[in-house]
């Protein structure tokens, strides 16, 4: 199975979660909304990662020929301490859209939803003010989703109120509001010919796309003993 197949498997299980568990799960008055009494038929979905989640970031330039070829490291310019050589990647007129991700958190029987910034919760401690060329001299980025980890992606609830700040439940609002794959920006300030080595365009591609390209298996699967049905499905990335 590839990571899209554990998305559709995730995305009935929170169906039925909705359905049978709680009320307008995705209602429009999230303060208000209440959890029905019908735990039994909640259905969670663990997903084990082997390596962490990563995003990629690339640069092109034009050559003589007006080919674009892929910048790697520090191969971007000459002059790579120039100021205007240094571009934030998520902020300013050359940037990347920041996605928000919307996920869901029950706290004392309700039903809330919460956001945060996309890079703020997905990156691992990536200086975004250094120049272009320092990003690109790794080509990818860590998540904060490691690898040899395995992540409940439904909770059924957790009665402290730091629920909504765990990883758990923002990694399946990342798979299943992402939609965005790859973004690409380009250079306002692009060079007027080809002998300079300033970066022509740029592309981003998200933790969300590599976890889709990823393969898993099945490694089990738990029922409820009082009624049968199905309590958790559990998958394991292979190698």
């Amino acid at each position: 199975m590839y990571g899209t197949d554990v998305l559709s498997c995730l995305n009935k299980a929170q169906n039925n979660n909705q359905k049978y568990v709680y009320s307008n799960y995705y209602g429009t008055d999230m303060e208000t909304v209440g959890k029905e009494d019908r735990e039994e038929f909640f259905m969670d979905v663990e997903v084990k990662l082997n390596s962490t989640l990563c995003e990629t970031i690339k640069a092109y330039y034009k050559n003589k020929t007006g080919k674009y070829e892929r910048v790697i490291g520090l191969d971007l310019t000459d002059h790579d301490t120039k100021e205007n050589y240094k571009m934030p990647i998520f902020s300013g007129s050359n940037a990347f859209k920041d996605p928000d991700v919307y996920y869901y958190y029950f706290q004392k029987g309700k039903v809330y939803q919460g956001t945060s910034k996309y890079t703020a919760i997905m990156w691992n401690g990536v200086d975004k003010t250094k120049s272009l060329s320092a990003i690109l001299n790794s080509g990818k980025i860590e998540t904060k989703f490691q690898g040899n980890k395995t992540y409940h992606l439904l909770t059924l609830e957790d009665t402290t109120t730091t629920s909504h700040n765990d990883e758990t439940a923002r990694l399946a609002a990342l798979i299943t509001t992402v939609s965005l794959k790859e973004q690409t920006v380009v250079n306002s300030d692009q060079p007027t010919d080809f002998t300079q080595k300033d970066w022509w365009y740029c592309t981003w591609t998200t933790a969300a796309s590599d976890f889709k390209s990823r393969k898993f298996k099945c490694t089990g699967v738990e029922y409820n003993e009082t009624n049968g049905y199905i309590k958790t499905i559990k998958f394991e990335e292979i190698n």
